[in-house]
C-alpha cells in the first residue's frame, strides 16, 4: 500500500508539472521517465529528481492527459509502473529542462516573440489544482502539494478553460461509501460523476482497469452502478479510473469506492475447550479465565459479546471475554447438576455462547472445565447473615448490635473479632461482638453497610481459624433530610383553548422531583398557585396538570393567551413537618381554528361591464377577517360557482378580475359565489354572492335560418297561395336585433314585415335578401327551389316474392347480410310519388337497418341495440316494405315482401370461470404440492373446446396450476414474514379460432404461525451512569421487534442476572431497584430477554451493560486524628514537625488529596500540598505563641485536606504541637522521626523500629491513635506488625507514638513514624487490553524498512524491578496459520500467572507481492512496539494471530 501512495503521489505531482497549455491552439503531450530514489516514508521530500522533457503538439484537439513511466527504486528494489496522468489545460505553455547543475530555463511564445532569452533561478509553474494557496514562483522543484480532497462531497477545483465553455480538464477526485451485499439489481447507485462534463456536451464513460470494470459500470449520464455483489472480507476499497472522451473533450476521472461493512458474520471461537482450578469456598467476583472468539466484521459488526449459558448463568457471568464468579464458589452447591452430566465428581463444566453485535450466535459454544479443590479444615463455620439497622445523622458510637458466633471454641482459647478489611464509618468491639457507629451516617451517601467479619482464636499467638466468621448486613435508616429537588427550575405547558375538562396540559419539560430521603420522607405532593390557577389542577402526586373537571371559564386564547404559575413540591405527603420547594411555570393556550372569516361587506354591490372589456381587468376587491392566529387566521379566496371560467379571483388580495371572453349573447349575467376561508384544521370559510351584469355592443349580423330553401306546390295552385316560410334572426339586444327581408323575384312577393311571401303561377329560382337594419351596406342571402309535383296512383313492386339472408353472429355495426337476390322494386309515379324508400319491420328488425333507397340490408349503426347472439336466436323472420313518396305522408302507397336471415355460429364465448373470484387462507407451512383449489369454466359456443389453465403473474414462483386439470398446488416454501399475500391472474384459454383467454383473480392470503424469535435493536457497549441516582431511574430502554403478527408478534421483557435492576415487561424500560454506588461497583452486567406471546413462546437474550460513573460524593478522611507532636522551643525554619494522611474513596480527580493548614493565627507552620508533611514556616519566637518562656505550651492548628472534584469536599483534623524548653526535664525522643520498612506478606511479627527518649526516664510507649496493623512494647518502644501488609493496597504508613512519664505523669513527648511497605513480587504482568482489535498492514517488503504496527502494554502492580517486563512473540509471527491460537498467553516468569490478549493483523492487496519465508514480525522487548519486518502478502496469508508473551526480568 505504501509503495501504492508513492506512485500515487509521483503522479499527482506530475500531473501539476504537465499542467501548462500553450496560448495558441496547440497542446503539449509529455512522455516522461523518472527515476527517483527514496528511503522509508520519503514521500516528494528530496529534490533529487531528474527528468527528460519532451513537448509534442497533437492537432488541433487538446488531449489532457500525459503517459509517465515511473521507475522507483526503494533500497535496492526496483518497482515499474505506467500511469495515465490527468492534467489541466492553462493559458500558456511552458517547457521546462533541468539541467544537471539544477537551473532550469523556460520559454514561452510571448518570451520568443519579444526576441530575448531569460536564464531563470526559479521554476515558473502552474498551481496544483487542489491546492489554490500555491505561489506561482517556486524555489523548490517539483512542487509540493497540500491536500487531496477526499470526502464524498464533490468540490470543484480551480478548473482551466480553453478554447471557450465547450472544452476545460478539470477533474475532481471522487471518493463513495457502498455497503457490501447490495444486490446487483438494486436501484441504489454507487455514485455520479456526471458533473465532471459541460451539460451540452455528450460524453461516453468508460473504466480504464480491467480488474474494475469486472465489478462496476458508468452509464450514459455518468453515474456508477455494480456489476457483481461486493464482499467487503474480501477486498474493503477499490480504486479506478474513468474515462470520459467526446467532442472537445478527453479526461480522466479518479474515484476511490470504500466497501462499508454489513454484520454478515457470526463469531468464531479459536479455541472451544478450556480448563482451570479453583479452591472451595471462593469468593464472589473472582476471575475463572479468558475465552476469546473473533468476527471477520469490522467495528460494532465484529464485536463479540459472551454469555454464560444455563445450569451455571446464576453461578457465573462474562466481564468482557472474563470468566467470573457471581457468587461464592461451594462444591456441595455444585453437585445439585450431576443430573445435567454439567457437574461431574469435582469438576463442573460451564457453557459460553458467542453473539455478534447483532445477536447472531456462534455455531458452536465454548466449554469451561472447572475443578474445585477442597482446601478448607475443619474448624470455624461460616454464620448465615446477620442484619442489623440504625438511623442516619446519629452520632458516633451509637450501638448498633452485638455479633452472635455459632462457632464452638476450642478449650483455652478466646474469640477476637475484626473486620476483614479496613472500615472507617463502623467500630466493633474486639472481644465482646458490639458493633457501634464510628462516625455520623448519611444514608443518602450509603444506604447499606456489607462487611466480612473475621474470626480469630488467641492465646500467645493469634491465629486465623477460618476465612469468614460472620456476614454483617447493616442498614441506614432514613430521616428526612432533604428538599425535594425540581428536575428543572422551570417548565412551560400547552392546552388548546375550548378544551374539555381533565384536558392533559403538555409540560415541556415534565413536571418531575427528586427527594435523596426514601419512603414516607420521599413521598412527594404537588400543588398549584397563581392567578388564574383556578382553571387548572395538578395532580398531587404525578405532578401531572390538566384542566379542571369545571372551568369556571372556558379557555380562549383571545381573551387570555398565557398564565403564569407556581408549582410547590411537598415530602411527607405533605403534612406539618413537611419540607417543600415552588418553581414557576408557564402555560400557554394555543390557538384553535374556531373563528371563521367575516366579510367586510355582507351584500357587495352589483357590476356592470361591456362585453368586449379586456382580460384581467379588475373589477372589485372583496375582504374578510378572522381573529384566529398563525395559519388559522390567515384568510384566502376563491370563486365557488357561477364564474363559468370567465372571473377569477386573487386568493390572497381577493380581488376580483376577467379571466375569459365575454359574450353576451352566450351568457348575459353572472351571480358569482365567493369563499373567503382559512387555513387551519379543519378549515372554517363564509361566502359572500357578486352579481355581474353584461352591456351589450352590435357585434352580431343577421343569420337565415336555412342557406338554402325548397318548396313545392300543384299546378292547380291559385295566385297569393301560400308557399312557405322564411326567417332570420339577429343575437343582439335591442335595436341592434332589428330585421328587414326584401326578394329579387317577380313572381313572388315577400311581406318585409310578417316574414311571409307571395308568389304568382310562375315558379323558378328566388333570391331573397335581407338588409340589416344598422348597417346599410351589409346584408346577407339565401337560395329558394319550388317545385310542381306529382299525384300519386301507382304503388310500388318488388322484382322478387322472397327474400333469404345470411351473417355471422357478433358482427359489428354496418355489416352487410348476403342476400339469394339483391332487392329491388319499380313505381310508375312521377316525381316524389315515384320516390320509394325500404324499412324492415317484424320481430328483431331493429338489430338490422335497410339503405332506403338501395336496399342493401347491413346490421344497425346503433351498438347500444345491435345484439347479434347465435346463442339466444339462430334466426330473424322480417318484411321488407317500400313505401313511395319516399313514405313521409299517408298519402304513399306501400307493398311488402318476406325476409329470413339466420345467424352463422363464431368462437365468440370465452371460457367462463364457475367463481367470479377466488378467496382462500392457507398456514404459512403448507407444504409442497398442497392442492388449494381445483379451479374450473364452462364455453356455450356450438363445438366442445378444450381449456388450458395458466399462472400469468403473482405468483413469485411459489405456486402452480395443472394446465389441463386446473389444480392450483404449492410449488415452493411460503414465508409470511417475506410476503403475507399473493394475488394471482389465472387465464383460462379454448382452442377455438380466434383462440379466446379469460381470466379470473386468485386471492391467497397466508396465516402466520410463530416462527421468528424477537429480535433486540442494537445497545451501547456499556450505557453510562451516574452513581447515586434515585431509585426507580430509567436507566436504558431496550426495543426487540418480532416479525411474526398478532400474538406471535407482541413482545414481553424480563431481566436476569441482577438485583439491582428491573425492566418494564411491555416497555423495556430498564430501572434501579437498589442504590449505585461507583465505589461498590462501576460496571454491572446482566441479561434482557425478550419473549413473544405466540404458542409455544420464542425468545432470544441480549447481555445489557451499565457503567457506573463517578460523582463526588466522598470526603476525605484523615487516617490518624488528632494528630501530636512536639519541638523545641529554639527550633528553626523548615524544621519537620508531623506528617499527616488523608484518603478519598472517590476516583480520579474526585479522589486526588491536597493538604492545607488553616486556624494558625501565628502562621506559624507549613504543609507540603502533596504528602502533607508539616514544617515550621519561620524561626520558632516564644514570646510569639507562649504566655510563658520558661513553660511548656500547646499549639494548636488543623489540617485541611480537600479532593479535586467540581464541588470540593473538605475535612479537618486538629494537629497539636507542644513546645518545650527544659531538655533535661522534658520528655525528648532521640530522633525526631523515625523511619522503618518491612516486606510485604510477612507473616506477623516482623520488627519495624524501636523509638526511645534521651535519658534514663521511665516511661510507657503508646501510639496516639489506634493502629490496626502494629503494635508497640510499652517498655522497649519497639514496634512490630500484627498483621500481614500489602504495599498494593497501601505502601506507607504514618502514626505517632506518645511516651508518658510514669513518674511525674507531667510531660508527654511526641513522635512520628513512618513505616515504608517494600514490595515483593507477588503480582503478574497485565495486559491493558484482554484482545486487541484488527490491525491493517499494506503488503510489501518490510526486510529493511520496519514499519510500526502497533504497541501492546502490559503493567505490573509491583515496584521497581519487580514490575520490569519484557516482551517477545512466541508464534504466529512467521505466517504460520494458527487458527487455533486464540489468545496472547501474558506470563510472568516469577510466580507463572497468566493474562489475555489477543493480537489479529490484517493486510490490504497491492499488486507488488514479494514473497518471504523469514519472519513476518518482531517486538521491542522493552516498548512493547510491534513492527513488519518481513515479506508481507495477502494472497499468501490474509490474516496473522500472534502470541504474545510479558515476563518478568528475573534478578
Amino acid at each position: 500500500m505504501a509503495i501504492f501512495l508513492i506512485v500515487l503521489h509521483f503522479a499527482l505531482w506530475v500531473t501539476a508539472m504537465t499542467s501548462f497549455t500553450s496560448s495558441t491552439s496547440s497542446t503539449s503531450f509529455y512522455d516522461q521517465i523518472i527515476d527517483y530514489t527514496f528511503s522509508e516514508y520519503d514521500m516528494m521530500n528530496t529534490t533529487d529528481l531528474s527528468t527528460d522533457t519532451s513537448i509534442v503538439t497533437v492537432g488541433d484537439k487538446t488531449k489532457c492527459s500525459s503517459i509517465v513511466e515511473l521507475r522507483i527504486s526503494v533500497k535496492g528494489i526496483l518497482v515499474k509502473a505506467k500511469f495515465t496522468i490527468i492534467t489541466h489545460c492553462a493559458v500558456e505553455l511552458f517547457a521546462i529542462e533541468t539541467p544537471v547543475d539544477g537551473k532550469s530555463t523556460s520559454t514561452s511564445e510571448d518570451n520568443t516573440n519579444a526576441g530575448n532569452s531569460q536564464e531563470m533561478t526559479s521554476t515558473t509553474v502552474t498551481p496544483l489544482p487542489w491546492d489554490t494557496t500555491q505561489s506561482t514562483t517556486s524555489t523548490t522543484w517539483p512542487p509540493r502539494y497540500t491536500n487531496i480532497p477526499t470526502t464524498e462531497q464533490t468540490t470543484r477545483f480551480n478548473d482551466y478553460y480553453y478554447g471557450g465553455e465547450d472544452f476545460y480538464c478539470g477533474s475532481h477526485w471522487y471518493v463513495f461509501d457502498y455497503f457490501e451485499n447490495v444486490p446487483v439489481n438494486d436501484s441504489d447507485p454507487v455514485g455520479y460523476i456526471g458533473n465532471e462534463a459541460h451539460y451540452d456536451i455528450s460524453v461516453k464513460f468508460e473504466i480504464v482497469e480491467d480488474d474494475a470494470s469486472d465489478v462496476f459500470f458508468v452509464d450514459e449520464i455518468g453515474t456508477i452502478w455494480t456489476l457483481v455483489e461486493l464482499d467487503r472480507e474480501i477486498v474493503n476499497h477499490y480504486t479506478f479510473t474513468v474515462n470520459m472522451s467526446g467532442e472537445y473533450l478527453y479526461k480522466y476521472v479518479p474515484v476511490h469506492v470504500n466497501v462499508l461493512d454489513v454484520n454478515d458474520n457470526v463469531p468464531v471461537w479459536l479455541q472451544t475447550t478450556y480448563a482451570t482450578e479453583v479452591i472451595d469456598g471462593t469468593v464472589e467476583g473472582s476471575t475463572m479465565l479468558v475465552v476469546s472468539a473473533v468476527d471477520a466484521d469490522t467495528d460494532l459488526n465484529g464485536r463479540v459479546k459472551y454469555n454464560v449459558t444455563p445450569p451455571f448463568h446464576n453461578h457465573f457471568e462474562m466481564m468482557d471475554n472474563a470468566l467470573m464468579s457471581t457468587m461464592q464458589i461451594v462444591l456441595d452447591e455444585m453437585q445439585q447438576y450431576r443430573e445435567t452430566e454439567a457437574a461431574i465428581n469435582d469438576t463442573i463444566t460451564v457453557t459460553i455462547e458467542a453473539l455478534n453485535h447483532d445477536g447472531q450466535r456462534a455455531t458452536e459454544d465454548a466449554y469451561v472445565e472447572i475443578k474445585i479443590t477442597r482446601a478448607v479444615e475443619a474448624g470455624f463455620g461460616n454464620v448465615s447473615y446477620q442484619n442489623a439497622a440504625v438511623k442516619e445523622n446519629e452520632p458516633s458510637g451509637t450501638y448498633i448490635t452485638t455479633l452472635k458466633s455459632i462457632t464452638t471454641v476450642p478449650e483455652g482459647y478466646d474469640i477476637l473479632y475484626e473486620f476483614a478489611a479496613k472500615v472507617d464509618d463502623i467500630d466493633i468491639d474486639q472481644y465482646t461482638g458490639n458493633v457501634t457507629t464510628a462516625t455520623i451516617l448519611d444514608r443518602e451517601d450509603r444506604d447499606v453497610y456489607h462487611y466480612a467479619v473475621v474470626g480469630y482464636l488467641t492465646d500467645s499467638t493469634k491465629c486465623l481459624a477460618n476465612p469468614v466468621a460472620e456476614e454483617l448486613l447493616i442498614r441506614v435508616l432514613d430521616d428526612n433530610d432533604h428538599y425535594p429537588v425540581f428536575t428543572h427550575n422551570t417548565s412551560t405547558g400547552y392546552v388548546r383553548e375550548n378544551s374539555s375538562s381533565a384536558q392533559i396540559v403538555s409540560m415541556v419539560p415534565q413536571i418531575s422531583t427528586t427527594d435523596l430521603d426514601i419512603g414516607y420522607n420521599a413521598d412527594i405532593r404537588y400543588s398549584l398557585s397563581g392567578e388564574g390557577s383556578d382553571q387548572f389542577e395538578i395532580d398531587p402526586e404525578t405532578g401531572v396538570i390538566t384542566t379542571t373537571d369545571e372551568l369556571p371559564q372556558g379557555l380562549d386564547r383571545e381573551v387570555t393567551d398565557e398564565y403564569h404559575l407556581f408549582v410547590t413540591a411537598a415530602d411527607r405527603n405533605g403534612d406539618a413537618q413537611n419540607l417543600n420547594t415552588t418553581v414557576p411555570i408557564f402555560i400557554i393556550v394555543t390557538d384553535i381554528n374556531d373563528n371563521e372569516p367575516v366579510f367586510y361587506d355582507e351584500q357587495p354591490l352589483p357590476i356592470d361591464i361591456y362585453e368586449n372589456v379586456e382580460l384581467n381587468t379588475n373589477l372589485s376587491k372583496v375582504q374578510a377577517d378572522d381573529n384566529d392566529a398563525g395559519l388559522n387566521g390567515r384568510v384566502l379566496y376563491s370563486i365557488i360557482g357561477g364564474s363559468h371560467g370567465d372571473f377569477s379571483i386573487n386568493k390572497r388580495s381577493g380581488v376580483l378580475y376577467v379571466s375569459g371572453i365575454l359574450d353576451r349573447e352566450s351568457i348575459s349575467s353572472y351571480v358569482i359565489n365567493i369563499s373567503a376561508y382559512d387555513t387551519g384544521n379543519p378549515i372554517l370559510e363564509s361566502y359572500t354572492v357578486v352579481t355581474i351584469d353584461i352591456l351589450d355592443i352590435n357585434d352580431n349580423g343577421p343569420v337565415f335560418s336555412s342557406d338554402y330553401y325548397m318548396a313545392w306546390i300543384n299546378e292547380s295552385s291559385e295566385i297569393y297561395t301560400h308557399v312557405l316560410n322564411v326567417s332570420a334572426e339577429d343575437i343582439d339586444q335591442g335595436h341592434n336585433a332589428e330585421i328587414t327581408y326584401s326578394i329579387n323575384s317577380t313572381d313572388f312577393v315577400i311581406d318585409s314585415n310578417t316574414e311571409y311571401e307571395s308568389y304568382d303561377i310562375n315558379y323558378g329560382f328566388v333570391e331573397h335578401t335581407v338588409t340589416d337594419f344598422h348597417i346599410d351596406a351589409s346584408s346577407v342571402v339565401a337560395e329558394l327551389y319550388i317545385g310542381v309535383s306529382d299525384e300519386n296512383d301507382n304503388s310500388p313492386i318488388f322484382a322478387a316474392s322472397q327474400y333469404d339472408g345470411w351473417i355471422n353472429e357478433n358482427s359489428d355495426p354496418g355489416v352487410k347480410v348476403v342476400l339469394d337476390t339483391p332487392i329491388s322494386s319499380v313505381d310508375y309515379d312521377y316525381g316524389l310519388n315515384a320516390s320509394t324508400v325500404y324499412t324492415l319491420s317484424g320481430d328483431g328488425h331493429e338489430q338490422f337497418k335497410i339503405d332506403n333507397k338501395t336496399g342493401v340490408i347491413t346490421t344497425t349503426d346503433d351498438e347500444s341495440v345491435l345484439d347479434l347472439d347465435r346463442e339466444e336466436r339462430d334466426r330473424y323472420n322480417l318484411e321488407v316494405i317500400v313505401s313511395d313518396r319516399d313514405g313521409v305522408d299517408d298519402l304513399s302507397l306501400k307493398t311488402s315482401v318476406p325476409l329470413t336471415v339466420v345467424l352463422c355460429d363464431v368462437n365468440d364465448n370465452y371460457p367462463q370461470f364457475t367463481q367470479d373470484e377466488y378467496d382462500y387462507e392457507i398456514p404459512e407451512n403448507t407444504t409442497i404440492g398442497h392442492v388449494i383449489v381445483v379451479i374450473s369454466t364452462t364455453d356455450e359456443d356450438i363445438s366442445v373446446n378444450a381449456v388450458a389453465y395458466t399462472i400469468v403473474f403473482g405468483d413469485d414462483g411459489k405456486f402452480n396450476i395443472g394446465r389441463n386439470s386446473g389444480e392450483l398446488t404449492v410449488e415452493s416454501e411460503l414465508d409470511r414474514e417475506l410476503k403475507p399475500r399473493y394475488v394471482l391472474n389465472v387465464s383460462a384459454s379454448d382452442v377455438g379460432s380466434p383462440e379466446l383467454i379469460n381470466y379470473t383473480r386468485v386471492d391467497i392470503h397466508l396465516t402466520d404461525i410463530n416462527d421468528n424469535t424477537p429480535t433486540f435493536s442494537p445497545v451501547e457497549p456499556c450505557e453510562e451512569q451516574a452513581e447515586e441516582v434515585a431509585i426507580g431511574t430509567t436507566v436504558l430502554s431496550v426495543t426487540a421487534t418480532d416479525d411474526d403478527e398478532g400474538e406471535n408478534g407482541a413482545v414481553q421483557y424480563s431481566i436476569s442476572d441482577t438485583e439491582s435492576f428491573t425492566i418494564d415487561k411491555d416497555t423495556g424500560d430498564i430501572t434501579t431497584i437498589s442504590r449505585l454506588d461507583y465505589e461498590d461497583v462501576q460496571e454491572y452486567t446482566f441479561n434482557v430477554t425478550a419473549t413473544d406471546c405466540g404458542e409455544p413462546p420464542l425468545s432470544s437474550t441480549m447481555s445489557v451493560s451499565i457503567c457506573i460513573t463517578d460523582i463526588n460524593d466522598n470526603v476525605p478522611q484523615f487516617l490518624n486524628t488528632p494528630y501530636n507532636s512536639n519541638i523545641q522551643s529554639n527550633s528553626k525554619k523548615n524544621k519537620f514537625v508531623i506528617s499527616v494522611t488523608a484518603s478519598d474513596a472517590d476516583d480520579g480527580d474526585n479522589g486526588l488529596v491536597s493538604y492545607n493548614i488553616t486556624n494558625d493565627k501565628n502562621s506559624l507552620f507549613t504543609i507540603d500540598e502533596l504528602n502533607g508533611n508539616v514544617f515550621l514556616a519561620k524561626d520558632l519566637d516564644v514570646n510569639e505563641v507562649c504566655e510563658s518562656s520558661l513553660e511548656n505550651c500547646d499549639v494548636i492548628f488543623s489540617a485541611v485536606a480537600s479532593d479535586n472534584g467540581h464541588e470540593l469536599n473538605t475535612n479537618f483534623a486538629p494537629v497539636l504541637v507542644e513546645i518545650y524548653f527544659d531538655e533535661n526535664g522534658t520528655l525528648k525522643f532521640e530522633e525526631s522521626q523515625y523511619e522503618g520498612g518491612v516486606n510485604e506478606e510477612e507473616v506477623p511479627p516482623v520488627y519495624v523500629t524501636t523509638v526511645a527518649v534521651i535519658g534514663n526516664h521511665v516511661v510507657e510507649y503508646e501510639f496516639f491513635n489506634p493502629v490496626a496493623d502494629f503494635r508497640i512494647n510499652s517498655s522497649t518502644g519497639d514496634i512490630v506488625t500484627s498483621t500481614k501488609l500489602d504495599r498494593e493496597t497501601t505502601d506507607w504508613y504514618s502514626f505517632t507514638v506518645t511516651a508518658k512519664d510514669t513518674i511525674t505523669s507531667k510531660h508527654n513527648a511526641y513522635v512520628p513514624v513512618m513505616v515504608n511497605v517494600m514490595d515483593i513480587n507477588d503480582n503478574a504482568p497485565m495486559f491493558e487490553l484482554s484482545k486487541y482489535d484488527e490491525n491493517y498492514i499494506d503488503e510489501g517488503d518490510y526486510t529493511d524498512n520496519h514499519a510500526w504496527i502497533l504497541n501492546v502494554s502490559a503493567s505490573d502492580g509491583d515496584t521497581g524491578t519487580n514490575a520490569e517486563i519484557l516482551y517477545s512473540i512466541v508464534s504466529g509471527d512467521r505466517g504460520k496459520h494458527e487458527l487455533l491460537v486464540s489468545y496472547c498467553r501474558v506470563v510472568d516468569r516469577s510466580d507463572s500467572s497468566e493474562a489475555v490478549a489477543l493480537l489479529l493483523i490484517e493486510h490490504m492487496p497491492l499488486d507488488l507481492a514479494l514473497l518471504s519465508s523469514e519472519r513476518h514480525f518482531k517486538i521491542n522487548k522493552t516498548t512493547g512496539n510491534i513492527y513488519s519486518v518481513g515479506v508481507i502478502d495477502r494472497e499468501t496469508i490474509n490474516t496473522y494471530y500472534l502470541t504474545v508473551m510479558v515476563r518478568g526480568i528475573c534478578k
